[in-house]
Formats: C-alpha cells, sequence, structure tokens
C-alpha cells in the first residue's frame, strides 16, 4: 500500500465537512482529488441494490439510474469482482453494456463513468461509481486514488448494520 497516498486521502478526509457521514465525505474526497464530476456509494443490502451516498443531486440521480434500470457499471463491479472503466458513454461498446444507463447517463451531463467494487471478507458488497463530464480515461494518480478510497468505502458500508450506541447518552457512532 502507497502509505503517502493513504496519510494524503486520510487529511482531505479530515479536511471535510464533519456533520456529514463518513460515506459522503469519501465521496467527496474521490470527487476533489480525481478531480471529476462525482461520485456515489451503492449496496447490496438484503437482497436489494441500494444507494448510500452521493457526492452532489447529479451523482445521486447517475447512482438511482442504475438502481431503477437494473443496468450500469456498479452492478457490473459487483458481478466481477473488478473496477469498469468507461471512458466513453457515448461509445458503441457502452451502449452495447448498457443500452438504457449509458443513454441516460449522457442525458444528464455524464460522459464517462469509472467503477470499483467495494469488497469485504470476500465478497463484493457494493461499488464506488466516480462520474465525469468529459470523454476520456482516468489518469493513474486518479485510478489510484479511486482504488484506495473504494478500500476505505468498502470498511465503511461493511460496518452500516453494525452501528454502535452509546447507552444513556442517546448517541450513535459511524465507521
Amino acid at each position: 500500500m502507497d502509505r503517502e497516498r493513504l496519510e494524503r486521502l486520510l487529511s482531505a478526509l479530515h479536511r471535510t465537512d464533519s456533520s456529514t457521514s463518513v460515506l459522503h465525505r469519501l465521496c467527496v474526497v474521490c470527487t476533489d482529488t480525481t478531480a471529476l464530476a462525482g461520485a456515489g456509494v451503492s449496496r447490496i443490502s438484503s437482497g436489494r441494490h441500494e444507494m448510500v451516498v452521493a457526492s452532489d443531486s447529479t451523482a445521486a440521480h447517475v447512482e438511482m439510474l442504475q438502481i431503477s434500470l437494473a443496468e450500469g457499471p456498479c452492478l457490473e463491479v459487483m458481478a466481477s469482482f473488478h473496477p469498469s472503466l468507461e471512458p466513453d458513454l457515448a461509445s458503441t461498446r457502452a451502449r452495447g453494456r448498457w443500452p438504457n444507463f449509458a443513454r441516460a447517463a449522457l442525458d444528464h451531463g455524464i460522459a464517462a463513468t469509472f467503477a470499483f467494487p467495494l469488497i469485504t471478507g470476500g465478497v463484493a458488497i457494493g461499488a464506488l461509481d466516480v462520474y465525469s463530464r468529459q470523454t476520456g480515461d482516468m489518469a493513474s494518480d486518479q485510478l489510484e486514488d479511486a482504488l484506495l478510497l473504494a478500500h476505505l468505502a468498502a470498511l465503511a458500508v461493511d460496518q452500516l448494520d453494525a452501528g454502535s450506541t452509546i447507552e444513556g447518552v442517546d448517541l450513535s457512532t459511524e465507521p
């Protein structure tokens, strides 16, 4: 693991708005460090695909498109356990992979999408999706940042249902 990269990303995470959830802050850091348009996290819970959080309203809408259309990169990465990197949603390849999602994402100004599986205990429990308004591949530094943030998001998503309460003070903690 690249210790300097981890320290840089954790420092960025600590500088974000602490009043929001750690997963929202991870999406914001992912958007900021990759210099892309937005990011979102979805998961499988009780056999259902659900959006957990997104960096902004456009990312949330695109996350929900994948759920309502039952196609898109997040479903692909949860099935394959491998990142899905689609630098051009208007391409024949993208339209063949996700005919409805690609068209709908383009209609919302998203030109490229990059998804990373959230894996814990050998199981893909969700995905970190990153969206771009421009076509093109992610640079290697952007890719490495997103992969590390996906590992951190997996730790947080894995603990979502386990939430901790502090008895007697009506407080709860998050991962």
